[in-house]
């Protein structure tokens, strides 16, 4: 084969080994990364599909609300608890206590998903959860959410669970 044919060939070859390398460090940074926040909460729980030819996204768009109320000591304990299935309603919680939700998932896709989790609004300093797992293709998973009251005040916001589940079965091992 001729010189110049084969510096031809292996300057194309390594033009798309880049090309694909590029190609999966972008999926690899697409997949890990929170959406822009919201402009505005969501005041029911919403889902937003949203798919391209890399993977399949669903974000679940949770409403957030508790107040922190004061611990009295030697007093009846005033608690409100919320059974609301249209929101994270975390009630009203004595200042020191916190409040365990959970939320329950089904990965119903036919490849591993990586979830995503985000809270926004004020209520935000106080919620602590998973930030990121994954759920195999046909399993469930549970997410526990906690509101810890340290501080009084009324608190709300929104806390989304973002779903992608790669198009292609030669990206599942990017999703881990």
């Amino acid at each position: 084969m001729d010189r110049k044919i084969k510096i031809v060939l292996l300057c194309a070859l390594a033009a798309l080994v880049v090309l694909v390398a590029g190609f999966v460090l972008r999926f690899e940074y697409n997949i890990n990364s929170l959406p822009p926040a919201p402009s505005e909460y969501a005041s029911e729980i919403t889902q937003v599909d949203n798919n391209n030819f890399i993977y399949k996204e669903k974000i679940i768009r949770y409403p957030a609300k508790g107040a922190v109320i004061p611990y009295v000591l030697n007093e009846t304990l005033k608690v409100g608890l919320s059974v609301d299935k249209d929101k994270l309603d975390f009630g009203l919680i004595p200042q020191g206590l916190s409040v365990n939700k959970v939320v329950e998932f089904k990965n119903n896709d036919y490849g591993p998903a990586k979830v995503l989790v985000a809270t926004y609004g004020n209520i935000k300093p106080f919620v602590n959860t998973e930030k990121s797992f994954v759920i195999a293709a046909g399993d469930n998973r549970s997410l526990n959410i906690v509101m810890n009251a340290s501080v009084i005040g009324q608190y709300s916001g929104e806390i989304d669970v973002v779903m992608r589940v790669p198009r292609y079965e030669s990206l599942y091992y990017l999703v881990f």
